[in-house]
């Protein structure tokens, strides 16, 4: 769910939908993007999703190594 820091009251609707269970999250705010990581069953290469932050809908999606948790935004 996303929430501004000028909302009185939550969302009610999901930022992002599916049934995703991720694992890692980040942001990155030169493309506000954000990055969410599913490892799947913590033994072959899990996957890396993308969102449009201001927008709220997926970009795309691409396979990486094993247990992704993490990004590093230079």
């Amino acid at each position: 769910f996303a929430l501004s820091i000028y909302d009185s009251a939550l969302n009610t609707l999901p930022f992002i939908t599916g049934n995703n269970m991720f694992y890692g999250l980040g942001y990155d705010k030169a493309t506000n993007m954000i990055m969410a990581t599913d490892p799947l069953d913590y033994s072959q290469n899990g996957w890396v999703y993308r969102f449009n932050a201001l927008e709220s809908t997926p970009v795309d999606s691409f396979l990486v190594g094993v247990i992704p948790n993490g990004f590093w935004f230079n």
